[in-house]
């Protein structure tokens, strides 16, 4: 997720593990930080099947779950768009949203239940999800390869 990173850094010597990435941002006292956690799951739906293998603290873990959810309900919102950039998206499944007491990630497209996850937040993470979808969309779009039309 380039967007989290000045716009002049440089590659690491080497990619962070998975799980160790996750369980960084899921322990991070930044909101920023455990808010990219949505873009990571966005991004990699198919590191869901690798979620059982964390052991983390109950904090940590409660926001992994929280932006886990949050990551569900952006993909269905946001399916059209991101299959434009990312090709056939594969959905994540609706791990937690029963056990954090939500609706259904599936209900009216993920806003039910997102709007009802950030009403119980102390901040407008509304606006937090916003911001990082139009980041994520800004770097994608980036990356994306551009036709040129032709004229006539």
């Amino acid at each position: 997720m380039r967007f989290l990173a000045p716009s002049d850094a440089q590659p690491g010597p080497k990619p962070v593990e998975d799980l160790a990435l996750i369980t960084c941002l899921a322990s991070r006292d930044q909101p920023r930080l455990r808010t990219a956690l949505a873009a990571l799951f966005i991004l990699h739906p198919e590191l869901a099947d690798q979620l059982d293998a964390l052991q983390l603290p109950p904090a940590a873990q409660t926001e992994l779950r929280i932006q886990y959810t949050a990551a569900a309900c952006l993909q269905r919102m946001w399916s059209i768009r991101l299959g434009f950039y990312l090709g056939e998206v594969s959905l994540l499944p609706d791990r937690y949203s029963a056990g954090l007491g939500l609706p259904p990630v599936n209900a009216h497209y993920g806003k039910l239940c997102l709007h009802t996850l950030a009403a119980r937040q102390p901040f407008d993470q509304l606006s937090a999800y916003d911001s990082l979808m139009s980041l994520l969309f800004a770097q994608l779009k980036a990356e994306t390869p551009h036709e040129h039309a032709t004229a006539g």
